[in-house]
């Protein structure tokens, strides 16, 4: 990774600070899995004792691995993938501290959740199935496909996504340039 980090520091380093310094854990529980959400990549940054930027590459990489899946305006949370390795860290090194926030009974609910995922992909199998019906959510923006018009002056084919346009580059300076010019010709005549 670009820092150095490994997935398996960060995570540590999440769950110290959600556990030891926030004493708080946020976790989204469905029938088929669970996510933990991880804090804003600002505090991240800080607890990390690294650049945010650095942090970001670092997300990034873990996101394409399939530790983590980013979410527009809710943050980073756990894959299934993910959740092992958190398990694994959470039950070695943070337990008294989540026992003491969680309670006993929904620590190992906690537990048996995150490890109870598909080891060989990385992802639930329920969610492989609800995935293959709907778009891809990392899409930023829609693509808008250029289309292929003719020039109304000179006949060359230009491509441009605006359906109103009637002109290429070149003749389109040229006749802004020659409305200005008869513009210009008519306001002398005038005056």
């Amino acid at each position: 990774m670009a820092s150095g980090l490994i997935p398996g520091i960060i995570f540590d380093r999440v769950l110290s600070f959600m556990l030891r310094e926030r004493r708080e854990i946020k976790v989204n529980f469905f029938s088929d899995h669970v996510q933990i959400l991880f804090p804003p990549t600002g505090e991240l940054s800080r607890v990390c004792g690294i650049s945010r930027r650095k942090l970001l590459l670092d997300l990034e990489k873990m996101e394409c691995q399939g530790y983590i899946e980013r979410h527009e305006r809710v943050g980073l949370m756990t894959t299934p993938k993910g959740n092992r390795i958190a398990a694994d860290i959470l039950e070695t090194d943070y337990a008294s501290d989540a026992i003491s926030i969680l309670g006993p009974r929904l620590f190992q609910s906690l537990i048996s959740a995150m490890k109870r995922t598909d080891p060989g992909s990385g992802v639930s199998r329920s969610r492989v199935k609800s995935a293959e019906n709907k778009p891809d959510r990392h899409i930023k923006s829609r693509m808008i496909p250029l289309r292929s018009h003719t020039c109304v002056l000179c006949g060359t084919e230009f491509f441009v996504n605006d359906r109103r346009r009637k002109y290429c580059d070149s003749c389109k300076t040229q006749n802004r340039r020659t409305k200005n010019t008869a513009l210009n010709k008519f306001r002398l005549e005038e005056e």
